[in-house]
């Protein structure tokens, strides 16, 4: 087309007989190189074959120079897999875009890597400990809600007013409610996931110890800032 177009062009005129003329005279500067036709009409110059490569060339893979033509071509997965890591240049990339990792190497992303092995889970003993003084702290947290309730129209403790000891009680339930989330490791990680981030007991514990002490502190201390406040 782009030959043909420079061919009318230069007849300055679309007679076929002209352009044809043109056509036979003389090469035109194309997206494949400098063009011509021969005698029969036919193209006289080879097509080229460009295919991306690797590193995101596109050399000639025909007429054949030396390189060989891939086919079929990579899925885009792959070819991402490619560019963004390239198994450390030690696995291969699936078509999957996930990565074949030789030994004791082990996917992470588009990388490969060597998990090590760790051994930072929490001893029984201490889990023990923990879910002992987080069960003493809700009982005596309902205790306290229960005598508040109790006793709720005694002097003493109207002057203390009820509701603020109950939302006090509450939130120190709540804060503690933390405890239960700390002591979650990667003890029955079998697959060691935690290494990597995507252990998702683990993931899930982290994010609600962050919610739940945050919202025990404000029912905590709310009470009291606004009681000093008054």
């Amino acid at each position: 087309i782009s030959a043909l177009v420079q061919a009318i062009q230069q007849a300055n005129s679309i007679d076929p007989t002209l352009v044809a003329a043109e056509l036979k005279a003389g090469g035109f500067k194309t997206i494949f190189g400098t063009i011509s036709f021969d005698e029969n009409n036919q193209f006289r110059d080879p097509y080229l074959l460009v295919q991306y490569n690797n590193q995101g060339d596109t050399p000639v893979v025909w007429p054949h120079n030396g390189l060989d033509m891939v086919y079929p071509m990579p899925t885009w997965e792959s070819q991402d897999c490619r560019f963004g890591g390239n198994c450390s240049d030690i696995g291969e990339c699936q078509s999957d875009g996930t990565c074949s990792c030789p030994g004791s190497y082990e996917p992470s992303g588009y990388k490969c890597i060597i998990v090590p092995d760790e051994d930072h889970q929490i001893s029984p003993q201490v889990k023990a400990i923990c879910m002992a003084l987080f069960a003493i702290n809700w009982l005596v947290s309902i205790g306290s809600i229960a005598w508040t309730v109790r006793f709720i129209r005694k002097p003493v403790v109207r002057a203390s007013q009820p509701v603020f000891l109950i939302t006090i009680a509450f939130g120190t339930m709540i804060s503690s409610s933390t405890i239960p989330f700390i002591v979650i490791d990667d003890t029955n990680d079998e697959d060691r996931l935690a290494y990597l981030g995507k252990y998702t007991p683990a993931n899930t514990a982290c994010r609600l110890m962050l919610v739940t002490y945050t919202a025990g502190f404000v029912l905590t201390f709310a009470p009291l800032f606004a009681k000093l406040w008054r």
